[in-house]
């Protein structure tokens, strides 16, 4: 019986072990499958090296790769961003970023997840390895101990056939004695007789030790039921122990879980309110939704405003973008007159080079020959002619060129003022790299902002624990507070000086209010006002979640509350119901306390919005006077240019009248006679050609005058267009004005909204500090003088700094204008001096002119000197305006380059980000796509490990199974330890009952030695007797053998290495040694 059950044990183990292969099979083949799937993973994260994003926007690009691969025929259909709708700012991506996020987010979740997993399969695949191992090891040692126990039967065996046999020959050798002794008993020997009584003798001891052998028998056999059955009460008192004991763990945990009941109770009837104040805070939780979706219409009409707005300003910008497309054609109009007038000037520099050859060529002939008086007096009558016409022509000539640098003036005013629009545009268009940038800061502020958002959860929970501290600092609240009525006082002297200074301000922005640049920056703040407002909305839309939150934990807590008083009402006393009630209502004051720190910190954000958009007004009144200063500046300029190229016009004349009388003068003086018809004739020459050189100037004076009359008529028309473009400024300034009141008044409306929110949420306060005065009246008190009396010292200096702030900035402000203005005052006055010196610097040049009429003899060489480094300064001058104006024209045709090359970016980079929008999109979609399959991967991954879980508990099942057996197994171990020293002592009775046999015998061998007539007998009986003897001997160190062996197993059972067939093969022994005996 004990073979089979050790066979069935054998097959069951082999089964086990099996069925343990098997399953280490299964989850060597989901690890692999979980390690490729990671690998695959990885390699997808791995290919993004530069990624801004936690996994990397070449990741994505590389997903929309694969499933570009996957299906084609869909990425050949998709249209691209640009044809499904128009580029979008970056405020209305908000949602496609938050899908991102929270894609980003349950990625991150994943692949913890599957980091999870991956370490609890590898736990597990070593702990199976492990089991693996144990296994074999104990495989092993039971082949060994299963071969060694053969080899000991097969011994025992071999030494129970010896036994049997010498015991078969002494049963022989008794026989054979009994024979002898009877045989003599019939011959009538008395010995024979004295023999049998000895043996009935013997027998009889015999008999009464077989008896008293039975008995023993009897009582080992009861003792040994006996030991069974202790074995049993044993077993089964232990099986009580380790029940009693899991019952104690239960009952332990169970007393741990009540206790921790108990405080949860408790903690949970301190934080518990009751129904009536649940009732009140229900009505004021309602009332308050009730205001905040009144107050959420209220903005979504505000903001239905401010989107028209925001159309409104749209449709002044194209107006604006089609009156810069004029002023360029202008700008183009205007570079074809500058470009005429260079040609005029050219033409001008090349007469005056002929001129002063001619009086070169003069000078040379009044060093070589002279003329006499007569023919002096004649020339000198016909140069006075022609001096008169040609000081008329050069009158003319004079108009036609200031007409020509008045328009130039002009070109060179509006030059500059296109070059500051250039400017202005370039200030305008922002770069790609700039545009990156405030792409990645919007990025990190949104990274910012949900970090922000943690933290205030954090601080929201800190504050909720310190919320029983209050208590302790409402006693030092008021020597922290400062009366109402100083705090009024106060702000009502900050507000006035405020006002004053706002009414300063006003003015004089009416003064400076003349720029473009206003039109962007209102459109920015509209735009911040926009998001301001939608984070409000979302606000509002959160405190609302968190109100409905609170009311649902209210209903749980008070149902747990009421449970937990029916359970513990006679645990509980009413002192501490009501401490925890007190506890209760000052958390939620402090919740309320910390809701209106929040409204505060609300309000204090949109004041700060107020002065940002005051100080960029400012900015933007400085930016338009230094802008005014600088076209005064280049208006004074164009002045004295002017000025300059007037004189050049008058030394110009006066050289050509200087010419003429040096040629009288020649002529009438200084001529030989032999020469003079020659020079007559020369000089005829050289008349007519004057006059033909007179009549070709007369010509490009009228077109010179004709273009001038279409300049001028094209200034006038310019002068129109700017008078209507003032208008239209004038025009959209009075819209922005409007708009900017509208604001004003939209805020005063917020401001309105908030300071009700703020008043009900006081009310609330007063209604929480009546019901905290039915509790305490002490607090009552303190709450009471708070509210009415005191207000805070650390607010009512912020309030102070605040105010001070402000007014230091506004005087700042007013000073820099005054001073801005002072400056434009000292420039007038310097130009109006300017003016004043030209005017008598003109005058002087008329009575230079008549001077020099009445002295052209006196002081000819010494005019001709002067008017020699005159022409030569003005030829510098000339020289320098057509460097300045080439400059310009360099400068401009750089700054229409760097216009197209902006255009062209902008377009590009437009067009990139419409590309990128669409990438986007698509890989959003793909990034959703992915996160499902990695979800349905994760489901496949925990049913896995469940099925690992389940797969392992049963492996525990089995090793429990496997240590009931293995204690089994030692308490057989100790009932066989037992038997041993059970048969140890038969065996030592057995010992005794030979010894008390070998007396008998030597009794027998002394009485059969008497006999002389048997001698040969008896020498047969003694060779008998010592080859019994021989035998005992033997069979006594058989059995010290045997002994021995019992001892070596014995000691292998002790140490734990005895099997069950060994323990079946001793009993056998053991049973048989009985036998024997018996």
């Amino acid at each position: 019986m004990m073979t089979d059950d050790l066979e069935s044990e054998k097959e069951e183990l082999k089964s086990l072990l099996e069925v343990k292969e098997k399953e280490l099979e299964e989850s060597l083949r989901t690890m692999e499958n979980l390690r490729g799937k990671l690998r695959y993973y990885e390699q997808k994260n791995l290919s993004a090296p530069n990624s801004p994003f936690s996994n990397g926007k070449e990741d994505i690009v590389v997903k929309q790769n694969l499933v570009l691969n996957a299906d084609p025929q869909l990425a050949a259909h998709l249209p691209a961003r640009s044809q499904l709708r128009p580029l979008e700012l970056p405020g209305e991506n908000t949602e496609q970023r938050q899908e991102l996020e929270a894609i980003r987010r349950y990625y991150e979740m994943s692949r913890e997840e599957t980091l999870r997993l991956q370490q609890e399969l590898t736990r597990r695949s070593s702990e199976c390895v492990a089991l693996a191992s144990e296994r074999d090891r104990c495989k092993a040692d039971s082949d060994k101990q299963i071969r060694q126990l053969e080899e000991a039967l097969r011994d025992v065996q071999k030494r129970m056939l010896d036994s049997e046999s010498k015991v078969k020959q002494m049963q022989t050798h008794f026989l054979a004695l009994k024979d002898h002794l009877t045989q003599e008993a019939v011959n009538g020997s008395s010995r024979a007789e004295e023999l049998q009584e000895q043996l009935r003798e013997i027998k009889n001891k015999y008999e009464g030790a077989s008896a008293e052998v039975g008995k023993l028998r009897n009582q080992l056999r009861h003792n040994e039921l006996l030991v069974q059955e202790l074995r049993r009460e044993d077993a089964r008192l232990r099986k009580d122990n380790r029940r009693l004991q899991d019952d104690l763990a239960l009952c332990e945990e169970e007393k741990e879980r009540a206790e921790r009941r108990v405080q949860e109770v408790g903690e949970q009837l301190g934080l518990a309110v009751t129904t009536e104040k649940f009732e009140n805070m229900k009505c004021l939780l309602t009332n308050e939704v009730n205001e905040k979706s009144r107050s959420l219409e209220e903005t979504a009409q505000e903001l239905v405003k401010a989107r028209d707005e925001l159309e409104n300003a749209n449709r002044e910008k194209k107006r604006s973008e089609a009156k810069w497309d004029m002023v360029k054609k202008e700008l183009d109009e205007l570079k074809v007159k500058n470009s005429i007038l260079r040609r005029e000037g050219e033409k001008l520099q090349s007469e005056k080079t002929l001129l002063q050859r001619q009086i070169e060529e003069l000078k040379g002939e009044m060093r070589s020959h002279h003329v006499p008086a007569q023919l002096h007096s004649e020339t000198k009558r016909a140069c006075e002619e022609t001096i008169a016409q040609l000081s008329q022509k050069l009158a003319e000539s004079e108009a036609s060129h200031r007409k020509a640098e008045q328009e130039q003036v002009k070109l060179m005013e509006e030059r500059k003022t296109l070059k500051e629009g250039m400017v202005l545009l370039q200030s305008s268009t922002t770069p790609r790299e700039e545009h990156e940038k405030n792409m990645k800061d919007m990025q990190l502020r949104i990274r910012d902002l949900e970090k922000q958002l943690a933290d205030v959860s954090k601080k929201h929970e800190e504050e909720a624990k310190k919320a029983n501290s209050l208590l302790s600092e409402n006693a030092n609240l008021r020597e922290n507070h400062i009366p109402l009525t100083t705090h009024l006082q106060t702000s009502a002297s900050l507000t006035a000086e405020l006002e004053k200074a706002k009414s300063e301000l006003a003015a004089s922005r009416k003064q400076l209010e003349k720029e473009t640049k206003e039109m962007t920056t209102v459109r920015a703040e509209l735009e911040k006002f926009v998001v301001k407002q939608t984070a409000l909305q979302t606000q509002l839309d959160n405190e609302c979640t968190l109100s409905s939150e609170l009311q649902k934990q209210l209903k749980s807590e008070a149902a747990k509350q009421a449970e937990l008083q029916e359970k513990l009402n006679c645990e509980t006393a009413k002192l501490t119901e009501l401490r925890n009630q007190a506890s209760k209502e000052a958390a939620t004051r402090a919740e309320l306390q910390a809701q209106l720190q929040h409204t505060k910190k609300q309000l204090g954000t949109e004041y700060v919005t107020q002065k940002e958009h005051k100080e960029k007004v400012a900015e933007l009144q400085k930016s338009k006077d230094q802008i005014e200063q600088e076209y005064l500046q280049a208006h004074a300029s164009y002045q004295h240019e002017k000025e300059e190229v007037r004189r050049l016009q008058v030394a110009l004349e006066e050289q050509r009248a200087e010419l003429d009388t040096l040629h009288h003068c020649i002529t009438e003086k200084y001529a030989p006679l032999t020469s003079v018809q020659e020079k007559e004739k020369n000089f005829q020459a050289i008349r007519k050609e004057m006059e033909s050189e007179v009549q070709k100037h007369r010509r490009t004076a009228q077109a010179a005058q004709d273009d001038l009359a279409k300049q001028l008529q094209e200034a006038v028309k310019l002068k129109k267009d700017l008078e209507t473009a003032e208008h239209s400024l004038a025009e959209e300034r009075r819209a922005q004005k409007g708009e900017e009141k509208a604001m004003l008044t939209e805020l005063e409306e917020l401001r309105g909204c908030l300071e009700q929110l703020q008043k009900d949420s006081k009310e609330k306060l007063h209604v929480l500090q009546e019901e905290n005065l039915q509790t305490t009246n002490k607090l009552k008190e303190m709450q009471e003088s708070l509210s009415s009396q005191y207000i805070p010292i650390e607010r009512h200096s912020e309030l102070q700094t605040i105010l001070k702030n402000t007014k230091a900035t506004l005087e700042a402000e007013l000073k820099a204008k005054a001073n801005s203005y002072e400056k434009m005052q000292e420039k007038v006055r310097s130009l109006e001096q300017e003016v004043e010196n030209l005017r008598a610097a003109s005058v002087s040049s008329r009575h230079y002119a008549e001077e020099k009429e009445a002295l052209q003899r006196s002081a000819a060489e010494q005019k001709s000197r002067e008017k020699e480094e005159k022409c030569q300064a003005a030829e510098q001058e000339v020289q320098r305006l057509r460097e300045e104006l080439k400059k310009a024209q360099q400068n401009l045709t750089e700054l229409e380059r760097y216009s197209n090359r902006e255009k062209s970016d902008f377009s590009a980079v437009r067009q990139a980000l419409e590309q990128r929008v669409a990438q986007l999109e698509e890989t959003s979609n793909r990034f959703r796509d992915d996160g499902k399959r990695a979800a349905q991967d994760l489901q496949e991954a925990l049913r896995q490990s469940e099925k690992m879980r389940h797969k392992s508990s049963s492996q525990e099942q089995e090793i429990g199974k496997l240590m009931e057996k293995h204690k089994q197994s030692m308490t057989t171990i100790e009932g066989l330890k037992e038997n041993i020293q059970k048969s140890s002592e038969d065996l030592e009775s057995k010992d005794k009952q030979i010894r008390s046999l070998l007396n008998d015998v030597d009794k027998l061998k002394k009485s059969l030695a008497l006999l002389p007539e048997k001698i040969q007998s008896q020498e047969a009986l003694q060779n008998q007797i010592k080859s019994l003897q021989c035998q005992l001997d033997e069979t006594h160190r058989r059995h010290q053998e045997i002994i021995s062996i019992y001892r070596a197993h014995l000691l292998n059972a002790v140490q734990g290495h005895m099997d069950a067939d060994v323990q079946d093969a001793l009993l056998q022994i053991i049973h048989m040694r009985q036998e024997l005996v018996c």
